[in-house]
């Protein structure tokens, strides 16, 4: 073969190769199945807008989720002036644990105003306010909050007996939304007979004030009872529904000889 064919024949070869795989490689080819035509199809646009739309949403979740403001509720029976110590008490206890208010916490209050047949109301408009959890103190007070809604999360800052005044089902398993401290120890009504013993050593009968409406009075009154009589002093019991009532009660009381007034916690 002379130098003219070999020549012919390796140009052939160089065409037939065009020396041009490391550059198709980088050209877009058409989608398998789809040579003759772009992609176009409006499901498959669809498809996509979809699932951008959904990562957006989670993305935003997940964003309300860490700023969530936490709203709570607090139910009382007094004023506002009376319950400041107590309300800045709750605040302070809050910070400590990292809420604080306007922040991550909204805190919507109520106060009764010494009037007791307002507290239903009040617990209705708190619960209106789809708080995440109401904190309330003394029996009647929760007793209302329990009426109101035995759903939202309830806190007893304080009452009498949970159980008999039908809030918990029993200490051991209280069932329903209602948590909190019960104030029934008899221990904690015969260390307020002893202090009476001591101030008035000659004290020898105790009258209990108690609001018969009150539903954690009763119990109260039975581990007084015990209490005097374990310190050898006579017991009896004057009621008041009503502040109209209490200068009658407390006469009554000391018509009967009674030494000392136990007056039982309530809103009145």
């Amino acid at each position: 073969m002379n130098r003219t064919a070999r020549t012919t024949t390796i140009l052939g070869r160089a065409a037939k190769y065009k020396t041009s795989t490391a550059f198709d490689s980088l050209r877009p080819r058409p989608c398998r199945g789809e040579q003759s035509r772009k992609m176009k199809n409006p499901k498959v646009v669809g498809l996509i807008l979809t699932f951008a739309c959904l990562t957006f949403c989670v993305a935003t979740a997940g964003a309300q989720q860490a700023t969530k403001l936490w709203k709570i509720g607090v139910l009382v029976s007094g004023t506002k002036d009376l319950n400041a110590l107590r309300d800045e008490a709750l605040r302070q206890g809050l910070r400590e644990l990292g809420y604080e208010e306007h922040k991550n916490i909204v805190i919507e209050y109520r106060y009764g105003e010494g009037k007791t047949d307002r507290l239903s109301q009040l617990a209705r408009e708190l619960v209106e306010q789809k708080p995440d959890v109401i904190v309330v103190g003394g029996t009647s007070v929760a007793v209302a909050a329990k009426n109101a809604s035995s759903a939202i999360p309830i806190v007893v800052a304080g009452a009498g007996d949970l159980v008999e005044a039908g809030l918990v089902k029993s200490f051991m398993y209280p069932g329903g939304n209602v948590t909190g401290v019960s104030r029934m120890s008899p221990d904690y009504f015969g260390a307020r007979l002893k202090l009476i013993r001591e101030i008035m050593p000659k004290t020898a009968q105790v009258a209990a004030l108690a609001n018969p409406k009150n539903p954690g009075h009763a119990r109260g009154i039975k581990d007084a009872e015990l209490g005097a009589q374990s310190l050898g002093m006579t017991f009896q019991t004057v009621n008041a529904r009503t502040p109209d009532e209490l200068d009658n009660a407390v006469g009554s009381a000391g018509k009967a000889g009674a030494n000392a007034l136990f007056v039982m916690t309530d809103a009145m």
